[in-house]
């Protein structure tokens, strides 16, 4: 079978759309300032919004395996695909339910922000539940699980903070374009 892809099908603006959003991931983790705060879990949940939650998938774990393969290097093969998981299920929260049209405003944003912290609490358990179970840092009993997660609090700050503050962004950017974007209608 040969592939056939021309550059005009590359040069969509899906498919570059998808890419940049993959870059972003990528810079974002590999400038990553303050820990645990980057634009990963924004853009799964965004590209979820906009691709669907299979493409948000691949568009998430394609910025992850590239950033761990090229700067960060691989982990604990627990805890990597823990994170991984953590990471993409905002995609999943997104299956179009946005819907930036119809519904007022506020409902909307109280929709990307109810999301957000939904994902990033999924993260926190999800990572903290693997770290404890393979890092080795942790005593395998309740007061092991305890301390993780006790110990893990301050970054979860940071990272919902840092979720809301980028899919803000990402939502807030896609909102204004959409608005300014439209031709008024002729009625």
């Amino acid at each position: 079978m040969r592939l056939n892809i021309e550059m005009k099908d590359l040069l969509n603006w899906r498919n570059i759309l998808a890419i940049s959003l993959v870059a972003i991931i990528i810079i974002s983790r590999t400038i990553e300032s303050v820990p645990n705060v980057s634009a990963t879990a924004a853009v799964a949940l965004f590209a979820g919004y906009l691709f669907g939650y299979r493409k948000g998938i691949m568009i998430t774990l394609a910025g992850m395996l590239i950033t761990d393969l090229f700067f960060k290097g691989f982990y604990d093969a627990g805890v990597m695909i823990a994170v991984y998981i953590g990471l993409s299920i905002p995609a999943l929260l997104a299956q179009k339910s946005f819907n930036f049209t119809k519904a007022q405003k506020a409902n909307q944003i109280l929709n990307v922000a109810s999301k957000s912290l939904i994902g990033s609490l999924a993260f926190f358990v999800i990572s903290n539940l693997a770290v404890w179970l393979f890092s080795g840092m942790y005593v395998l009993d309740i007061n092991g699980l305890a301390n993780c997660f006790l110990l893990a609090i301050p970054f979860f700050k940071l990272t919902w903070l840092g979720d809301l503050c980028f899919n803000a962004l990402l939502f807030g950017s896609y909102f204004l374009v959409s608005q300014t974007s439209k031709k008024p209608s002729i009625a």
